[in-house]
């Protein structure tokens, strides 16, 4: 059943990685939560391959659960919003920083 956007209810949230940081795959399923974004303020001179980060998007079996290996990624690039829906086939995951 396809729901409409609520313009009352927003839910927002925000991390900063650091070196080191990662974050597992999940896929952001909260009450109401329809649409995740990701607005990168990483340098100009951002390498996906020296600086990491990579925002990386898995395929999902008929469960809802997610395969072992990424399908799809997006490189951090300076000043870029990212937006993707939120469903039990939004499988996704942050790697490691490491610049």
């Amino acid at each position: 059943i396809e729901r409409p956007l609520d313009p009352n209810n927003i839910d927002i949230s925000s991390q900063c990685y650091r070196q080191g940081n990662h974050l597992l795959c999940h896929d952001d399923r909260l009450e109401g939560r329809r649409v995740a974004f990701v607005l990168y303020l990483v340098d100009q001179e951002w390498s996906a391959a020296e600086d990491g980060g990579r925002l990386e998007f898995f395929a999902s079996d008929y469960a809802g659960r997610p395969s072992l290996a990424a399908k799809a990624g997006i490189t951090p690039q300076f000043n870029t919003l990212v937006a993707f829906e939120v469903s039990m086939s939004s499988h996704h995951e942050v790697g490691e920083v490491l610049g």
